[in-house]
C-alpha cells in the first residue's frame, strides 16, 4: 500500500516529535506548527475532493481559488519542515508540480496588480489572462480566449499565463489532478525525512 502525507506526518510526530523533548529540535514550536498545518490541509484537501458537485459561479470560485491556496500552504509547510529536520533548503519554483499551483495562486487567482511596471498598472490574474469565473467548475476551470498551444505542458502553458506572455484556449485545468501531482511529489520529500531519521 503507498504511504500518503498524512502517514508520513504521524510517523515524523511519532518518531522525532514524541521521542524527543522541545530543545532538541532547533524551532521546535515552529516545526509543531508546519506539521499541524500540513495535517489540517490534508483535512481539507480530503474534503474538498469528497465535495457533492455543487455549482454556481461564486461557488465554484471558492472552490478552486480555496484548494489552490490550500495546497499552496502545505507545500510551505513542507518546506519548512525540510528545512527544519535536514537542514536544507527547498526551492519550489524549481519544482514543476508544485510550482505550477504556486503560480496558479498568487498569478492568476489572486488578482495580482504589479505597481512597479514603467507604463503603469499591470494586472495579472483572471482579467489578464482572459480567464472567466463563469468557466470555474468546482473540480477545473478553462480558458476561453487563445492561440496555439505549440505542444507546451500545462506547466509552460501556465507559467506562461502567469507572466502574460500569452492566452490559451483549451487551457484546462484539472485541480483534483495537480493535487495528486502534488501529493506524490510531497510525499517523496516527506519520505527523504522518514529515510534520514530511519522512521
Amino acid at each position: 500500500m503507498n504511504k500518503n502525507v498524512i502517514d508520513y506526518i504521524d510517523k515524523i510526530r511519532n518518531g522525532i516529535l514524541h521521542d524527543k523533548i522541545s530543545t532538541d529540535i532547533p524551532n521546535y514550536r515552529l516545526l509543531c506548527s508546519a506539521l499541524d498545518i500540513v495535517s489540517d490541509a490534508e483535512d481539507g484537501i480530503y474534503s474538498y475532493l469528497n465535495l457533492k458537485n455543487e455549482n454556481g459561479r461564486g461557488l465554484n470560485y471558492i472552490y478552486c481559488y480555496g484548494i489552490i491556496s490550500l495546497a499552496e500552504t502545505e507545500a510551505h509547510a513542507i518546506k519548512v519542515i525540510y528545512k527544519i529536520l535536514l537542514n536544507k533548503d527547498l526551492d519550489i519554483a524549481s519544482i514543476p508540480d508544485l510550482d505550477i499551483v504556486r503560480l496558479l495562486r498568487n498569478k492568476i487567482f489572486a488578482h495580482p496588480v504589479d505597481l512597479s511596471q514603467r507604463h503603469g498598472k499591470q494586472g495579472f490574474g483572471i482579467v489578464a489572462s482572459y480567464l472567466s469565473t463563469f468557466s470555474f467548475s468546482p473540480y477545473s476551470f478553462e480558458n476561453d480566449d487563445y492561440q496555439s498551444d505549440n505542444g507546451l505542458s500545462l506547466y509552460e502553458k501556465v507559467k506562461n499565463l502567469a507572466s502574460n506572455k500569452t492566452n490559451y484556449n483549451d487551457l484546462i485545468i484539472d485541480i483534483k489532478e495537480l493535487i495528486e501531482k502534488q501529493q506524490i511529489i510531497l510525499c517523496e520529500l516527506l519520505k527523504e525525512i522518514e529515510t534520514e531519521y530511519q522512521l
